[in-house]
């Protein structure tokens, strides 16, 4: 194993320990409210709108948030990632110095989407995503 392949394996292990207290639980509800309108407002803008038309997504299991179809994984990861920043509207963090959400949401819920995950394992990977955002936002 490289040292890359052992950061990541050391990261996962970490991550899959975290104990999550019920007030960061309902703090990822209103953080996904927030990631899903902001992420529909955007997807609004003629921008956008250009982008997904030159993109050419396939048709494929994910949604593209304010589309109105599904795309596949990799695709809506993006453009629902580039909606979520292109009002600067998506939720900050004044520790992690950033936007920790915009950094693992859009392509934690298009991964859900392919996978057809629970609820639970969904809101599991996007608080995982979230913390090592923030942690590695903080830290650097």
């Amino acid at each position: 194993m490289n040292r890359e392949q052992a950061a990541t394996a050391a990261l996962g292990a970490w991550v899959s320990e975290l104990d999550v207290p019920d007030v960061v639980l309902d703090r990822l509800s209103l953080v996904l409210l927030d990631v899903v309108g902001v992420t529909a407002l955007g997807a609004s803008l003629p921008e956008q709108r250009s982008l997904v038309e030159a993109w050419r997504a396939p048709a494929g299991p994910a949604p593209l948030i304010g589309g109105g179809r599904c795309v596949s994984t990799d695709a809506a990861a993006f453009l629902n990632g580039v909606a979520l920043v292109s009002l600067e509207l998506d939720e900050g963090h004044k520790y992690a110095k950033g936007h920790p959400a915009a950094h693992g949401f859009p392509a934690v819920l298009a991964l859900a989407a392919e996978l057809d995950s629970t609820g639970a394992d969904t809101a599991a990977a996007l608080l995982a995503a979230y913390e090592v955002s923030a942690r590695f936002g903080r830290a650097t």
